[in-house]
């Protein structure tokens, strides 16, 4: 059982970046460590196969875009090198100038796929189609998207800078007077208004996507991903996606190998030059190509390309030339991605439900309050927009049982949110073997969903839990979801565990299921820190 339960979590793990990856058995004449976007995982074994034909020992550790920035920004950077999915993270994380001989080992297009009828009923198969065209439909009410998050993920900021690009008409490069034009803003409102579920990775909306009992009927991701989500809905039985390369707003994700020079590693520069030379020539480029990369920048030798995976059928088109924007300046990235997150996204309203029992209860207040608090927030780029709800249910205490509610993002209201969170004192429910009496999750989760279901629909709705365990749902979720949301598609709810690790896993399993019926995700802040897991959930919504 405790097997069953963890190896999800590991794979959340993985993706959080707070684990090492695997390494060459074979003697090895020196060591590299690279820090890697979770994306990476899906070639980590051509790199370990390069490094393994230089005699290399290769550790890959695989971190949030948004952790590998702030890891450039300190002085204590972890590792000997940098693997992103977007040039511009590095420009924006690397301050200092630390980042030596760059250079892009693959590309994947970002692009939307849609389910092919609804290609063909569009009309946007067999010919060019343009982000004004996205733009109608999303008007229309025509079908909505799944997109990452544009300040969490490469695939999410490189949409979100084509849409830029395309709807300011293609400047040369965008400025800070295109990102001020009030138009310009209003169209992209707009367009990102259409996302029904995001994510905080690409990887993890592909996950969400695949595994969502009611996904989107298109999702904007790298073409690598789009790829791998055709294979699962083609192994399932299901209907692929068709793939759109928007003419005028295609931005690519860009996977760029540099070395980190520090103090104590400069006399490895030489064995990283080995490496990604060794990348760069043809078998390790057809091996890349074998796993959904592309290998040149502007098109792809189709004798390269596997046709079990670059599939004419879902509108892939290797011969073409792809024409992609150019990414602006670092101040004008970092002022473009701030309007999105606090201004052109769209809102949300999460609820956010909170086991104020005693077991590790101490640990859940301090994540909240880091997710909070808009200086530490911003610093993640998870600041609140003046759309936003935020509301805090506390369950298992005797008199906390009203919601705590802040509309938008007054620094002053959530203040008073962090008082109030701060003055929580648990208040002890032991059951008669002296622990943590177990908690009935369905009246407070029912609570949720009815002020989720008060909000406004024009707010991306979630349900985060934090808990130490314990819990148990007496009531069956479709009666729940009768009862409370009409029966229709539930919001994700989330998981966040916290505690010491020594809790039965069995604990979790209703847990586990819950998550797996609505969307959500099971977290596991024992190994991740509640602070990490419960802004991986944040970041979803």
């Amino acid at each position: 059982m405790r097997h069953a339960l963890l190896s999800p979590l590991l794979t959340f793990l993985l993706l959080a970046g707070l684990t090492g990856g695997c390494s060459n058995q074979a003697a090895p004449l020196e060591s590299l460590t690279i820090l890697a976007c979770p994306e990476v995982k899906r070639i980590e074994p051509v790199i370990m196969q390069a490094a393994q034909a230089q005699h290399l020992d290769i550790q890959v550790w695989y971190k949030t875009p948004v952790d590998i920035l702030l890891d450039l920004q300190s002085p204590g950077f972890p590792c000997d090198a940098v693997l992103t999915g977007n040039t511009p993270w590095l420009a924006l994380g690397d301050t200092a100038r630390r980042v030596r001989e760059g250079a892009s080992i693959m590309h994947s297009p970002v692009a939307l796929g849609l389910r092919r009828s609804l290609a063909e009923s569009l009309g946007w198969t067999g010919r060019e189609v343009h982000m004004a065209e996205l733009l109608g439909a999303i008007r229309a009410g025509t079908f909505t998207i799944a997109m990452a998050s544009a300040t969490q993920s490469s695939s999410g900021a490189a949409a979100y800078m084509g849409m830029l690009f395309a709807l300011a008409g293609r400047p040369e490069m965008l400025t800070p007077q295109h990102l001020q034009d009030p138009a310009l803003q209003d169209q992209v409102r707009q367009l990102l208004a259409g996302v029904s579920r995001t994510a905080g990775g690409s990887q993890l909306l592909s996950d969400l996507f695949l595994g969502s009992p009611s996904p989107p009927q298109a999702i904007i991701n790298d073409e690598l991903q789009l790829l791998a989500i055709n294979q699962a809905l083609t192994a399932q039985g299901g209907e692929p996606l068709h793939i759109v390369y928007f003419a005028d707003g295609l931005a690519v994700a860009d996977f760029t190998l540099g070395f980190v020079e520090k103090p104590d590693n400069k006399h490895k520069l030489e064995r990283f030059i080995e490496l990604r030379n060794r990348l760069l020539e043809p078998d390790s480029q057809q091996a890349l190509a074998a796993a959904g990369g592309r290998t040149s920048l502007l098109g792809m030798n189709p004798k390269l390309a596997d046709a079990t995976l670059f599939r004419s059928e879902w509108g892939v088109d290797l011969a073409r030339s792809l024409a992609f924007i150019r990414w602006p300046a670092p101040d004008t990235l970092r002022d473009a991605l701030t309007l999105y997150q606090t201004t052109l996204r769209k809102p949300s309203c999460t609820v956010y439900l909170l086991d104020a029992r005693a077991s590790s209860l101490q640990q859940r207040k301090d994540a909240l309050a880091a997710m909070l608090d808009p200086i530490r927030a911003e610093r993640v780029m998870l600041q609140p927009s003046a759309g936003d709800i935020t509301i805090i249910l506390p369950f298992g205490h005797p008199t906390e049982t009203t919601p705590w509610i802040v509309h938008g993002n007054d620094p002053q209201s959530l203040l008073a949110l962090q008082q109030r969170l701060d003055s929580l004192n648990a208040m002890e429910t032991p059951d008669q073997t002296g622990d943590t009496a177990s908690a009935d999750l369905a009246p407070p989760l029912r609570n949720a969903l009815e002020l989720l279901r008060d909000a406004d629909g024009a707010r991306l709705p979630a349900v985060i839990l934090l808990t130490g365990g314990n819990i148990r749902l007496e009531e069956p979720l479709p009666e729940i979801q009768r009862r409370a949301w009409d029966n229709s598609p539930l919001p994700p709810v989330y998981v966040v565990i916290t505690g010491t690790g020594d809790a039965e896993p069995n604990q979790f399993t209703a847990l586990g299921t819950l998550t797996t019926q609505t969307g959500g995700r099971l977290l596991d802040g024992r190994l991740l820190g509640p602070t990490a897991a419960l802004r991986l959930a944040t970041a979803g919504n």
